[in-house]
């Protein structure tokens, strides 16, 4: 089933943890510090991928992580790097950063060779190697790996053609796709058989042309009536608009309202260049009346000169006409994508406030202590001395000493709590 648009979730991988070690052999029974770090995780990168056609790879498959870097190990041996996430999504699709329940837009994807790094992995956490100092020569501390991000993201598909076909209900658009491509539309005689973009392909000798058809309109599509107006965002990656008309319906009406339509959902569109095709001109009672009308109707919007080619049911009289005409204006035209810069810098950690008091409790919010600490055993209080000392040695204990931090207040870091010591 054709999907042009889902919200998915995304996460980098998590670091690797960094251990606490020491060199044990047969020949060294009380070595020096050898835990090595963690490694890298994996990092999320977003690039258009040609051999897809819609989003619906991702339905039943939305939440995306990249996968987590390995732990430290003996020896100062860092972790392997976590394997990168690459989202991989059909050429012309927009991509929204969703925050606060508010899309902002990242960027729009057109080139498959271009890949561009959405998340950052997390960064692996050092080992008791890292911690050796003149003062402390047998270092207990070691850090967790740092958490990967996660994003809520929306993807939005804008399908690129050469021709996108909008028309009324049963105008006979979904016949005009199958009589010039490899296209087998549902066909049928009520309103509605279309009701997701079909894609064809008309091939000749020496070219491709890649044509849409998107679900009928009615009076009122943009107020969320029939099918709604939606599917119409796929003419900004086209390059040009067919207009099918029934040459047994009222012209002026089905020209007001496609064109009405059309404008409301985007004014744009109306200065791409139109043809109008007149389907069912053998069933029309008066067709010298109905070129007339057509003409007249038209001069009244102010859209560029259109090409008008009325074709026959039965005998599918003018089809290679208008075959010519698409070859050739696709020939001489170059597609106007509406394209957005691509940020060349990576979506960020936000910072966090420092500490947060409750109380006579306080919340270390810090993340590289939080890493320490759960890297780490405070349980153990040797290895909960040494990390006091440390937080003493660093700005965060001036800030602890400023909020009014005293013995006997308690602290939470990461996984652990413990009593504050003068």
């Amino acid at each position: 089933m054709f999907l042009d648009n889902i919200i998915i979730n995304i996460k980098a991988g998590d670091g690797g943890t960094g251990i606490v070690s020491f060199k044990r052999n047969a020949k060294t029974s009380l070595g020096g510090p050898d835990g090595g770090s963690g490694g890298t995780g994996g990092n999320v990168w977003i690039q258009a991928d040609s051999t897809l056609n819609d989003l619906s790879v991702y339905r039943f498959n939305n939440n995306l992580m990249a996968s987590n870097g390995k732990n430290g190990k003996k020896q100062n041996q860092t972790g392997q790097q976590g394997d990168d996430y690459i989202l991989k999504v059909p050429i012309g699709t927009d991509l929204s950063i969703i925050k606060n329940e508010k899309k902002e837009l990242f960027g729009s994807f057109y080139d498959p060779k271009e890949r561009i790094k959405l998340l950052d992995g997390g960064k692996g956490g050092k080992g008791n190697i890292n911690f050796v100092r003149s003062d402390n020569k047998e270092p207990l501390l070691a850090e967790a790996g740092a958490i990967g991000l996660t994003k809520k993201v929306a993807l939005d598909l804008k399908i690129i053609s050469d021709f996108v076909f909008v028309s009324l209900p049963n105008a006979g658009k979904s016949s005009l796709l199958s009589l010039l491509s490899n296209a087998k539309p549902k066909i049928a005689d009520y309103p509605f058989s279309t009701i997701y973009p079909e894609i064809g392909i008309l091939e000749t000798k020496f070219t491709k042309i890649k044509l849409l058809e998107v679900p009928a309109l009615i009076e009122g599509s943009h107020k969320k009536l029939g099918l709604g107006n939606s599917f119409l965002k796929h003419i900004s990656n086209t390059k040009a608009l067919v207009l099918i008309i029934s040459s047994i319906d009222n012209v002026n009406n089905s020209i007001k309202i496609l064109l009405n339509e059309i404008e409301k959902f985007n004014p744009k569109f109306l200065d791409k260049q139109l043809i109008i095709v007149c389907s069912k001109i053998d069933l029309c009672n008066d067709s010298q009346k109905f070129r007339k009308q057509l003409e007249i109707a038209l001069k009244n919007y102010h859209i560029k000169e259109s090409k008008i080619y009325y074709l026959s049911n039965e005998k599918n009289e003018n089809l290679e006409d208008f075959k010519s005409y698409m070859l050739k204006y696709v020939s001489e035209t170059k597609l106007q994508l509406e394209e957005t810069d691509v940020p060349i810098i990576s979506i960020k950690y936000s910072e966090p406030k420092v500490i947060k008091k409750h109380k006579n409790n306080f919340e270390i919010l810090d993340e590289n202590f939080i890493r320490l600490a759960n890297g780490s055993n405070l349980n153990q209080w040797k290895t909960l001395v040494q990390f006091q000392y440390r937080m003493r040695q660093s700005e965060l204990f001036d800030e602890l000493i400023r909020m009014g931090i005293k013995a006997g207040d308690l602290i939470k870091v990461g996984e652990y709590e413990f009593i504050w010591e003068e």
